[in-house]
């Protein structure tokens, strides 16, 4: 199983984190930076990942969506 550690201490808002998460797990380039797209890439990884993001509990309030979308996938 893949390991995946993302540091979201410091991140203002959902384009950074999205950022963060598209360059850890190598998402295609048609990636657009919305949950929508996030769901889908997420479970279209190819191999089995366990993603870590640290200093989640602390982002603001954008990162309810975020914990749904990788909830869900």
């Amino acid at each position: 199983m893949k390991q995946i550690n993302v540091d979201c201490a410091g991140m203002e808002n959902s384009r950074q984190l999205h950022r963060a998460l598209a360059e850890a797990l190598a998402f295609p380039e048609w990636y657009r930076y919305n949950l929508d797209a996030l769901h889908d890439c997420l479970t279209d990884l190819a191999e089995e990942t366990c993603l870590t993001l640290t200093g989640f509990s602390a982002l603001p309030g954008f990162s309810r969506g975020f914990r749904r979308a990788m909830e869900d996938a």
